[in-house]
């Protein structure tokens, strides 16, 4: 075990090249960003609630070489060392590292929880981002049910149910009680369906997430109260989730639903989408983590939208997903 952290920026990928930790200046603290090298239009990945960004450690090697890949570690997450304070660290996070990376109008990929920040994010800056893909999202056209959702994220009882369930804050004073935490995690993920097939990379994620001092003491990131500060947005905020809220948006978002996601795209949401020119759905045969899952199919779909962002030929539903499998 490394004494102040589990790096594993050092780990293969690409046929034999290696993973960069980068750093970028963000408030008090710094974000870690994971350069994946490769050449070619950049796409910069965003984990959910809770993961990290080893999260996309099996969908970068099947891009191929002409894509250059970056991931992040939110604020409060993985080796980020500044703790969020409320909704807006997301979105504004994600702009801090695609203009301190300088990079040229990246494609945004962004997992489940991640979809609001990332969409105020391509929103807000339609000349920074070239689109978006949301992987096991949802399109968030309910003002009443968004904040019905945020009330119950933000409940103690809640709360304290998630602390628990995944050991965020945890901390302890030596080593080996860290490995115990990995093992506990990692041992319990068979039963939890949450988890699902994310198991597959969970230990990896896991270690990246426990911090480490020099004096042996650690804390699993994030902390109940880094994932309680993405909730936290006014009620009369104009970014509340809503459908006057995608009013704004000029940049290409494609949302990709889930054969087992946690949201499912509703025939509303669905009519909604086919009257918006930038709202766009897709379909892959997945659980609700398709990095693990179906690293490939996931891979193929990013490079699909990065071929073209507005195109109409990809699945929408089960059938479709189906027959071209059959092609």
């Amino acid at each position: 075990m490394h004494v102040q952290r589990w790096d594993r920026s050092t780990e293969m990928t690409r046929g034999g090249g290696r993973i960069l930790e980068r750093w970028v200046d963000y408030g008090a603290g710094r974000l870690a960003v994971y350069d994946h090298g490769g050449e070619g239009t950049p796409v910069l990945f965003v984990h959910s609630l809770g993961p990290c960004a080893m999260t996309w450690n099996y969908v970068v090697p099947h891009l191929g070489a002409g894509v250059h890949a970056y991931a992040l570690d939110l604020p409060g997450h993985g080796h980020s060392t500044v703790d969020p304070t409320d909704a807006s660290d997301g979105w504004r996070a994600v702009e801090a590292v695609a203009r301190g990376l300088d990079l040229d109008r990246p494609l945004l990929v962004a997992h489940h929880l991640a979809e609001h920040m990332a969409t105020v994010a391509v929103r807000d800056n339609p000349d920074l981002f070239r689109g978006l893909v949301v992987l096991g999202g949802e399109f968030l056209l309910d003002t009443e049910k968004s904040r019905e959702d945020i009330a119950l994220a933000l409940d103690p009882g809640m709360g304290e149910a998630l602390r628990t369930r995944f050991r965020l804050g945890y901390t302890g004073t030596d080593p080996d009680s860290a490995r115990e935490l990995v093992d506990a995690l990692v041992n319990d993920s068979d039963n939890d369906w949450l988890l699902g097939e994310m198991r597959r990379g969970l230990r990896a994620e896991v270690e990246h997430s426990v911090h480490i001092e020099p004096d042996g003491s650690w804390l699993h990131k994030p902390t109940l109260e880094s994932v309680l500060a993405y909730f936290r947005l006014p009620e009369d905020s104009p970014l509340l989730p809503s459908p006057p809220f995608y009013e704004g948006l000029s940049v290409p978002l494609r949302m990709v639903h889930l054969r087992d996601g946690y949201e499912s795209v509703s025939p509303q949401e669905a009519a909604i989408v086919a009257g918006h020119p930038m709202l766009h759905l897709a379909y892959l045969d997945s659980t609700a983590w398709p990095q693990y899952d179906k690293p490939q199919e996931t891979a193929e779909l990013i490079l699909a939208v990065l071929e073209d962002p507005d195109r109409d030929d990809l699945p929408t539903t089960p059938e479709q997903a189906a027959a071209l499998a059959r092609e």
